[in-house]
């Protein structure tokens, strides 16, 4: 995975950090490319969890 700098840019003037990239069109995936993976990675986790439990129950 590489590196976004996404969680730095609250600290470090994030309106104009962001006014000269090329890229611009593609910043709004930047969150996503940073929190999709734990996202996923905890509905995952519910849902294994949520199957385990019901199936002690039955």
């Amino acid at each position: 995975m590489t590196e976004t700098g996404v969680l730095a840019e609250p600290s470090h003037h994030p309106l104009r950090s962001r006014a000269g990239r090329v890229d611009v069109r593609h910043q709004v995936l930047d969150p996503l490319v940073v929190v999709g993976p734990w996202v996923l990675g905890g509905v995952v986790i519910y849902r294994g969890v949520r199957a385990v439990v019901r199936r002690a129950r039955a």
